[in-house]
């Protein structure tokens, strides 16, 4: 679903009014893209190390916690590139009014994905994804 809600945003993003306001920085948008790659390739790369599911609809075939690389620094990682891709196209465009959809992006996935995940790694894992928790925050 959030991927659903995510290529909505794009699209919506393109078509919203700009209200005559267009401060586009095409630089910008371009290094934040490229950030988002990098983001977006390191999350999978973890997990791929560790021979550990990266599908978020399969909770239960999680062998491992993953706490290393890019999870030393956000435990979601793969979601905050969704969230700076959006970004990106917001500088690449100047339709800053874009702003509104990743903060109702962002509330969705805080609210339904990332709420329940966070609940079935601190069941499967308990203490450990507790201490993990306080140790590394949610996005940055």
């Amino acid at each position: 679903m959030h991927i659903i809600l995510f290529i909505l945003l794009i699209i919506l993003i393109k078509f919203l009014p700009h209200f005559g306001v267009l401060f586009a920085f095409p630089l910008t948008a371009v290094f934040v893209a490229i950030l988002a790659m990098i983001v977006a390739a390191l999350g999978p790369w973890e997990f791929y190390k560790f021979k550990t599911t990266v599908d978020p609809r399969h909770l239960n075939k999680t062998s491992m916690l993953v706490t290393s690389g890019i999870y030393r620094y956000s435990r979601n990682p793969m979601y905050l590139s969704l969230v700076l891709f959006l970004f990106s196209e917001i500088l690449w465009l100047g339709n800053w009014l874009g702003i509104v959809g990743i903060v109702i992006f962002v509330i969705y996935l805080n609210l339904g994905q990332i709420k329940r995940e966070e609940a079935a790694l601190a069941e499967k894992f308990g203490k450990t994804y507790l201490a993990y928790k306080q140790r590394v925050r949610r996005w940055i």
